[in-house]
């Protein structure tokens, strides 16, 4: 017998760590610095394998569950290459993911996958875990929205959560109309059929990052802008050997400024979004979580992000007291005026778009799967699985309508993680 297989009978194999995203999911073990495969959350169609679907874009429960079964053999037996009930699993989830999909999901692993035991863990827990605190103010900007999550000794506020529709799909359909306007070797007409999701994906990665603050102001003023220094020369992107468009370089900069509109009546920015949730805090928290700002997602991830996020959220800070606020700095006048609050982002140990996995990685190597997984045992006799949003599972006499004996999927939960 070679030594690793001995090894492997005498130690508990590390459990598999799935963070599936509506655009992107990561996958590999527990105790690890970094996922073994990044790949798009999409599944080959039946009719046309050349195809994909993505998995958000389900039509039943039933679709979603067969979807679910081919992407996560996908994953266990083309990526991660292990026996899928030889291991726990350690799932990192949104906070506010539909309960269809949980318990589709759940489905698939203990009935399909045979998975004995499954540590459901809040993505943003997971992220605070990844910093070594207990505290932190989350801006987790996904593919569909951008969220600001504060977690104060391990607790999430859930009532201070700020939502909006701010996260890559709302920055690519800006970017799709820039690129629409700009372009000076095709017209529209020629042009839209060329921009699919996945080239203005491609363009966003390759060219677009956040300008200083300053010139944003000189690109917003209509006064200033047609005569504003370009300073970016014109950019060429190649769509296939014969085909390529060219663009005014200056959209480079304008694509990210649908994340700063701090003076859009209609709308909020990720800067008031910060700001909207610390004012709504306990006052003994904030300066804490002004303190300990955590990006995650892969958008941020764009050169110049985070020190633009911190210019912005000092210059409204620095504004307000000294003229008259405008429509939305009224709210904030009494309690950010004095100006002692330090805004600062956490430098974290990986790239922003996997600080949720690495979290997920460090629960799942924690004693945190044994005594707070949820069992395949009582999942094939009760039917559900334990949920925040459930008032049934937040009883403190049990779950409503199970029995005492099997009231708790978790064991006693001596010595647990915080948050879970």
């Amino acid at each position: 017998m070679p030594l690793y297989e001995g090894i492997g009978l005498i130690n508990e194999k590390h459990p598999v760590v799935l963070e599936i995203g509506q655009a992107f999911t990561k996958a590999g073990f527990a105790g690890e610095s970094a996922p073994r495969c990044f790949i798009p959350s999409t599944v080959p169609c039946k009719d046309n394998p050349t195809q994909v679907r993505k998995l958000i874009d389900y039509q039943d429960e039933s679709d979603l569950y067969q979807m679910l079964v081919d992407f996560l053999n996908t994953i266990y037996f083309k990526h991660l290459l292990v026996t899928p009930k030889d291991r726990k699993v350690a799932i990192v989830e949104s906070l506010f993911c539909t309960s269809q999909w949980r318990h589709t999901l759940a489905k698939v692993l203990y009935l399909h996958y045979e998975i004995l035991t499954v540590l459901w863990i809040p993505s943003h827990l997971a992220a605070v875990c990844s910093t070594g605190s207990d505290t932190a103010l989350v801006v987790d900007v996904g593919y569909s929205e951008a969220l600001v999550l504060p977690v104060v000794n391990g607790v999430t506020l859930l009532s201070h959560v700020q939502s909006q529709d701010l996260g890559s799909k709302t920055f690519d359909e800006n970017l799709k109309i820039l690129l629409l306007e700009n372009c000076t070797n095709k017209s529209k007409e020629e042009l839209e059929p060329l921009l699919t999701p996945e080239v203005i994906e491609d363009i966003r990665l390759r060219a677009c990052f956040v300008t200083k603050i300053r010139r944003a102001q000189l690109l917003s003023d209509p006064s200033f802008a047609p005569n504003l220094d370009p300073q970016l020369k014109p950019f060429k992107y190649e769509i296939d050997g014969d085909n390529f468009v060219e663009f005014e370089g200056i959209l480079r900069e304008q694509a990210a400024e649908v994340w700063f509109k701090n003076k859009d009546p209609e709308g909020s920015s990720l800067p008031y979004m910060i700001l909207d949730c610390l004012a709504s805090c306990p006052i003994d928290t904030r300066k804490k979580l002004a303190s300990s700002i955590l990006i995650a997602g892969g958008t941020p991830m764009l050169p110049g992000f985070k020190a633009r996020l911190v210019r912005e959220l000092k210059k409204i800070e620095s504004e307000l007291g000294e003229t008259k606020p405008d429509f939305k700095d009224e709210k904030f006048t009494e309690k950010f005026r004095n100006g002692t609050y330090e805004f600062r982002i956490f430098s974290c140990p990986i790239k922003e778009n996997c600080v949720n996995w690495l979290g997920g990685a460090l629960y799942g190597a924690s004693e945190a799967v044994n005594l707070r997984g949820v069992t395949k045992e009582f999942f094939m006799k009760n039917e559900i699985v334990p949920d925040w949003c459930n008032p049934g599972c937040n009883s403190v006499t049990g779950i409503v309508g199970v029995s005492n004996a099997a009231s708790s999927p978790f064991g006693s939960g001596v010595g647990l993680p915080k948050g879970l």
